[in-house]
């Protein structure tokens, strides 16, 4: 999924929704708004994973040491993070597509 894609797109769908509702339009669906600002946020929250996740990839050891006091080297850590953010993302992602399903 391409999250700043799917970003842009909502943008456009709240910024038309916007407008009908300045305008007093009867096609304003308020409750369409809120879904598009929901799902807006948990591609916030998806694009803020994307960011932590790139750069633990970044603070891989290229030569792992050994943790004396876990007795585990030291990109076990970074590993264990990773697959926490990779478990939210998969979480989001799950989410996004049921808000998703109701509209669409």
């Amino acid at each position: 999924m391409d999250v700043h894609s799917k970003e842009k797109e909502l943008k456009k769908l709240i910024k038309d929704q916007e407008k009908l509702q300045k305008e007093n339009s009867d096609k304003f669906n308020a409750i369409l708004l809120d879904n598009y600002n929901e799902r807006m946020d948990i591609v916030k929250e998806l694009i803020e994973n994307e960011n932590q996740t790139n750069s633990l990839r970044d603070t891989k050891v290229a030569k792992p040491a050994r943790d004396d006091k876990r007795g585990m080297d030291k990109n076990r850590h970074v590993d264990d993070q990773m697959n926490d953010l990779e478990r939210a993302q998969q979480r989001l992602i799950k989410k996004l597509r049921t808000l998703e399903g109701k509209w669409e």
